[in-house]
């Protein structure tokens, strides 16, 4: 990908994310295709925003394959992601928080669950700014996800 584009991408990465700050549900979505470039322009984002960015695969997923997790993996659903995700939010001492590479986690939930976490995600109301890095569209529009909160990379 060309350096203009990508500069392009991440100014309206940046844009989305500074309109999020006045709104009453601050939770929006970075959607792109599967190896787009979506993480490299949500790591820069987060570098230049002062955001805490969290590579949800890599940081979380692995924890969860210890024996302390084993007992309640099967409880954890997307009404506890996103109580995780509004808490994490909620106690940040940066401006934003972005997370990326949900799909694993996603993808324990099924489709149907996957669905309902972005329409509940869709209405929250952290104190501190997210912006979720998916390549999920179609779930995100069955969700009837915002348009607005919604950048397609």
């Amino acid at each position: 990908m060309n350096k203009r584009k990508q500069e392009d991408r991440l100014a309206r990465f940046i844009d989305l994310a500074s309109n999020l700050k006045p709104q009453r549900y601050r939770v929006a979505i970075a959607c792109g295709d599967i190896s787009s470039g979506k993480s490299g322009i949500a790591q820069a984002a987060g570098r230049r925003l002062l955001a805490r960015y969290i590579d949800l695969a890599g940081d979380l997923m692995p924890r969860m394959t210890l024996p302390e997790f084993s007992p309640t993996l099967g409880a954890f659903g997307p009404d506890n992601l996103a109580k995780w995700l509004m808490h994490e939010a909620d106690q940040l001492e940066v401006r934003f928080l972005i997370v990326d590479q949900i799909e694993p986690l996603l993808a324990t939930f099924g489709r149907t669950q996957a669905v309902l976490f972005f329409s509940m995600v869709s209405r929250a109301e952290p104190r501190r700014p997210v912006i979720l890095v998916t390549y999920l569209k179609k779930q995100i529009q069955e969700a009837v996800f915002p348009a607005e909160r919604v950048l397609h990379l």
